[in-house]
């Protein structure tokens, strides 16, 4: 009989008794899938971690890079150190593209911590963790608690609100105060009539919106809500969301600054701000940024990396509770005229760039996360699109990224660091969705990500640095630049040159014409691009030294001929 038993299990006809012990187990370990990922008390520590490493682990480590760090940076220092926080300043001049908010608070941090990359950057990572924590509590309280935990770990781990918690500019901020203002109002919908705080928090947020970015702080809000309660039909809710306190509310917090910098700079402020840099954006191709309209259906698969291949599992899931009971029914229908209202309003601008449509991410996290909760719980949840998917996804994207590293920054081995971890992780995907493990896909993923971004601040920040900023190579070149005469841009204009070496540049010389009257009589140095390097080199009206190459930027120094 015992051996009967025996074979018949090894043939697999029968339970392993030893197996069915331990999945009777009490201990957590033993525990199976259908519990929460980790056990309770140490999720707020790994939460912790989670947000240290994806915003604030090496956050000065890189250099400001754009256009819009180095100038941002640089206003903030000169309100800083000038005093004026009511007009902000570029080089002593009014800079009035954009509000304050970013700049006080970056002033606050230069007080603190001094002038840099890292106190420029800081405001900004901690706009990403007020973020990422409404969403969290956010999720927990309309879901689950696990819905809120998923949520967060969405968040904090997608490739466009890591890469953005991380930059010198408004647009997390901006992203920050409407996810804010958003998730009080959707938290507010549970119960309108006893929801004054939430209702006054969403228009303080939109307030601090309208500081962060302006305008569109205000309105991006305010077309979700009127959509929403268009496609709802619930128009009583405007009875109950105190809209005559949060008028005034968002009138205190948000006017003043309004009022105080057109008596400063009166009509240019006028032209400037709202003429040139908010209609003429939306209206007209006046900036240079057009795109198509389905741009931002594109981008949002990059901002979203790796979740959004879960998304047509949550698009099935959320369509199911829209026909469900009416208070979840009311959110679903909230939570999907905020993800598509930013979509369709920012395609229909004449100027596309990737950061507008940043605010969709906690809403997308939001769906992501309660159908994820539900998966790992064992309940309705599905991801069986993004399971499949995911493992030939990460290979190809593993040749892709060997290929790309290899080509623009001539990086192989940190290519094939890179292409390691996205193999190694989508094999791994394949063997625990045949496994059944749900629990194992989703930290498998999360988990890639963090060391991706662990190995990115590692080995990609210096190829970033020589490739897409200027301090590495001024940096190598500083003792001659402070004893020598000043640097001329030869056909190379590059922002973070006037942050790094500020008053040792002269104006660019578009030519060699140009250059040579820049030169005059006595030697002089050239900062350009490397392509440029074998018509400078091969003309006879100098002698050149090449002092410095990194990247695709060269230091030379010329001498002219008599």
């Amino acid at each position: 009989m015992k051996t009967g038993r025996l074979e018949g299990w090894k043939a697999g006809r029968l339970e392993n008794p030893l197996s069915t012990a331990f999945q009777r187990s009490r201990l957590p370990c033993f525990q199976s899938s259908i519990l929460p990922i980790f056990h309770s008390s140490s999720l707020p520590a790994l939460a912790f971690l989670l947000v240290y490493l994806s915003f604030f682990y090496r956050l000065g480590a890189l250099a400001f890079v754009g256009a819009d760090e180095p100038r941002y940076a640089r206003v903030a220092e000169e309100m800083h150190r000038g005093g004026d926080y009511v007009t902000p300043r570029l080089e002593g001049r009014p800079w009035l593209e954009k509000p304050p908010l970013y700049y006080w608070l970056a002033s606050g941090a230069i007080a603190a911590m001094g002038p840099g990359e890292f106190s420029a950057r800081f405001p900004v990572a901690l706009s990403a963790v007020l973020g990422a924590g409404i969403v969290w509590f956010t999720g927990r309280t309309l879901f689950s608690p696990q819905a809120g935990w998923m949520a967060l770990l969405v968040l904090a781990t997608s490739a466009g609100y890591f890469a953005y918690g991380r930059a010198a500019s408004m647009d997390m901020l901006l992203t920050a105060c409407v996810t804010v203002s958003l998730c009080s109002f959707a938290l507010a919908l549970r119960r309108p009539q006893r929801s004054l705080g939430w209702f006054l928090l969403g228009y303080a947020s939109m307030a601090l919106a309208t500081l962060a970015k302006g305008p569109i702080g205000l309105v991006l809000p305010l077309l979700v809500l009127g959509v929403f309660l268009s496609v709802s039909r619930r128009w009583d809710l405007l009875e109950q969301m105190q809209l005559i306190p949060g008028f005034f509310l968002f009138l205190v917090l948000a006017l003043p600054w309004y009022v105080l910098v057109y008596r400063s700079n009166g009509f240019e402020f006028i032209s400037t701000f709202f003429v040139n840099h908010h209609l003429a954006r939306f209206l007209t191709p006046l900036h240079h940024h057009e795109q198509r309209f389905y741009y931002y259906f594109l981008v949002l698969l990059g901002l979203a990396f790796p979740w959004i291949i879960f998304f047509p599992d949550a698009i099935r899931a959320s369509l199911k509770r829209l026909r469900s009971v009416p208070e979840e029914r009311l959110v679903a229908i909230f939570l999907w005229v905020w993800l598509l209202v930013p979509l369709f309003f920012f395609s229909l601008s004449s100027s596309k760039l990737p950061a507008y449509i940043l605010p969709v991410l906690p809403v997308l996290a939001l769906l992501l996360g309660e159908n994820l909760a539900r998966y790992v719980e064992g309940r309705d949840g599905r991801i069986w699109f993004g399971a499949v998917a995911y493992p030939p996804f990460a290979v190809v994207l593993a040749v892709a990224t060997l290929y790309f590293l290899g080509i623009r920054y001539n990086a192989l081995r940190v290519g094939w660091c890179f292409a390691a971890l996205l193999a190694a992780s989508g094999g791994l995907s394949l063997w625990m969705t045949r496994k059944g493990n749900r629990r194992g896909q989703v930290l498998l993923l999360a988990a890639t990500m963090v060391v991706g971004i662990v190995l990115t601040t590692h080995l990609m920040f210096p190829y970033i640095d020589d490739f897409h900023s200027t301090r590495s190579i001024v940096r190598l070149v500083e003792r001659e630049l402070e004893a020598g005469p000043p640097v001329i841009p030869y056909r190379f204009f590059h922002h973070t040159l006037y942050y790094y070496a500020p008053g040792w540049v002269t104006p660019v010389a578009q030519n060699q014409l140009d250059l040579r009257l820049a030169l005059g009589a006595g030697p002089g140095y050239v900062l350009t691009d490397t392509s440029n390097l074998p018509s400078l080199l091969g003309n006879p009206s100098w002698d050149a030294d090449i002092r410095a190459i990194r990247g695709d930027r060269a230091f030379l120094r010329l001498q002219t001929r008599q």
